[in-house]
């Protein structure tokens, strides 16, 4: 609504306008289509409740760059380097050297959407705040759906989640790719008979598989299963890999990077 206020989105949310408002309201709408039920919009304070209360509920959101875009797609630009250097005299010629090349990230806008219905005895309950009730519903349903779009996603009218793209080992890397490091055996983490520190020697594997650059921002995501278990690990002299959160709100650590729980990424084993 542009100037209609809250007070008339909870009227029409009701249903109980009446012809004469609701042809006046209709005037204010952003989209004046005949079917009242699509002409309005979420009035700007209720989208900036639901907003709040995903990045609060959502851990992707502690872990991705939100943007906005007035696009269908979301283009970012990576340097892939290549450009190259050389040492000469003061006298020297300085031939041309190699130049750096582009590439492009293309995500393309994906829409969520609710449109939820509620019972006459909650509609007509004067203590319920619509505006709060709607918003928090509908958020925490956001946040569950995003969360297991961002992970598992297929990519098909929604975002294709982080997990499904290619994997090949890390020494194999290439663009395009997600390289791994295997940090346990079929059914456990590592095999330890024979070497109690195996365990956090993958894992220490894994950390420094990353380049200084990308280690700085690391994060680890793992489901509360995968979290219970790393609690567990300990290395060769019996130190916990694991550590908690320094201050409340602050994300447990694993080798000192924060520890995020999603619940739809995979069991460790």
């Amino acid at each position: 609504l542009l100037h209609a206020g809250v007070e008339a989105f909870e009227a029409w949310f009701r249903k109980d306008v009446g012809e004469e408002q609701l042809g006046e309201l209709q005037k204010k709408a952003l989209s004046v289509g005949t079917d009242p039920d699509g002409g309005y919009t979420v009035p700007v304070q209720m989208e900036a409740a639901i907003d709040r209360v995903i990045t609060e509920i959502s851990e992707m959101r502690n872990v991705a760059r939100v943007v906005q875009v007035s696009t269908a797609s979301y283009k970012k630009r990576v340097s892939m380097g290549g450009a190259t250097s050389g040492w000469v005299g003061e006298q020297a010629s300085r031939p041309n050297t190699d130049t750096p090349t582009l590439d492009v990230l293309e995500y393309p806008v994906m829409e969520l959407y609710a449109n939820p219905a509620a019972t006459q005895s909650i509609l007509d309950d004067s203590a319920i705040n619509i505006d709060n009730w709607l918003a928090d519903e509908v958020a925490i349903e956001f946040a569950q759906q995003e969360g297991a779009a961002f992970v598992n996603g297929n990519g098909a009218a929604k975002p294709r989640g982080f997990t499904t793209y290619d994997k090949v080992d890390n020494d194999n890397w290439v663009w395009g790719k997600h390289g791994r490091v295997i940090t346990g055996v079929d059914g456990d983490w590592a095999d330890s008979s024979s070497d109690p520190g195996a365990e956090s020697t993958n894992i220490v594997d894994l950390v420094y598989a990353l380049k200084p650059v990308f280690r700085r921002n690391a994060r680890f995501t793992m489901n509360r299963k995968t979290v219970s278990n790393i609690m567990k690990l300990r290395d060769a002299d019996g130190r916990q890999l694991w550590s908690s959160g320094l201050r409340d709100g602050q994300p447990d650590r694993l080798m000192g990077y924060p520890i995020y729980e999603m619940e739809d990424m995979p069991d460790s084993y």
